[in-house]
């Protein structure tokens, strides 16, 4: 081999080398796709629906998502929406890798947008229609011409009080001015300080709320029951997690929740979680209000 094909060979050598040094293998650039996708997901995200304001939910769902994350050895971040309107957006979108959803979402939202139901709230849900205690106001009947403090529209209590409303034939020539609020404990605000004769909460708000709020109110009337509020896991969520979440939600007696905020879950001698049944789900999917697109 001449000095100048000797030349020009070692020239090919050296570029090829130079070239494979820096540019990633394929096993290379896998492992660092692999690599990044891992610090992706190495973070749940817990959501629930605005019921509260955020610095009651994170007293109730950060010792929640504390616990889980702990079973599942990875950092869960709770969070929440403003509205129930962007919850329910933030659902159709699978933002959320967890999520409490109220019953009527769930439907609507969540098991369209690829969520799998793992337990609910063991209690059934109504809306109950509260007053104060020297109210005269007797039945929902006696609320004709009164002002009704309402929680969030998009709430699954406001589209169970707002059917019952109409059922009764009270909404249908304006016989009662229903006012919406930005969370249940405010309409009950409103109801205490005498802005509204009477307000439409949920049995396990009321349970937090009547210390908060320093008053006791009474029950006038209440809707007829669905299935409570369901905690749902995405289905990109490995099935040996979801069976993880299952089983920690289904065991949790919510020891790291303040004993006043526990009552939202936990009803004396009863868990605060049970399995969501196929007869919970079809009462749910064949609930008239679904059909008739209010919630």
């Amino acid at each position: 081999m001449t000095l100048m094909k000797r030349s020009g060979f070692l020239y090919v050598a050296a570029f090829i080398l130079l070239w494979s040094l820096s540019s990633p293998y394929p096993q290379r650039q896998a492992y660092a796709e692999q690599k990044e996708e891992t610090a992706e997901t190495s973070e749940y995200i817990l959501g629930v629906y605005p019921a509260l304001p955020i610095a009651q939910l994170d007293k109730l769902f950060s010792p929640i998502s504390q616990e889980l994350g702990h079973a599942l050895g990875r950092a869960i971040q709770f969070q929440s929406s403003s509205t129930y309107e962007k919850y329910s957006g933030r659902l159709d979108r699978g933002e959320f890798d967890i999520a409490l959803v109220h019953p009527f979402d769930y439907v609507l939202h969540a098991e369209k947008a690829g969520y799998a139901p793992v337990v609910r709230k063991n209690e059934e849900l109504t809306a109950i229609f509260v007053v104060p205690l020297d109210s005269p106001v007797k039945t929902i009947m006696d609320l004709k011409g009164k002002i009704i403090a309402m929680p969030p529209e998009g709430s699954a209590v406001s589209s169970l009080a707002t059917a019952e409303l109409t059922r009764q034939g009270l909404l249908r020539n304006n016989d009662i001015q229903l006012k919406h609020f930005g969370e249940h404990d405010s309409s009950l605000q409103n109801v205490v300080v005498r802005n509204t004769d009477a307000a439409a909460t949920c049995r396990s708000i009321l349970r937090i709320c009547e210390n908060t709020l320093g008053a006791r109110l009474r029950i006038v009337g209440e809707t007829a029951p669905v299935p409570h509020s369901l905690f749902v896991v995405h289905k990109r969520v490995p099935k040996n997690e979801r069976d993880i979440i299952r089983k920690v939600l289904l065991s949790t007696t919510l020891a790291g929740v303040p004993e006043n905020f526990r009552k939202a879950f936990v009803i004396e001698g009863k868990k605060p979680f049970v399995s969501v049944s196929r007869e919970d789900l079809e009462k749910l999917k064949s609930n008239p209000i679904i059909h008739e697109g209010k919630p």
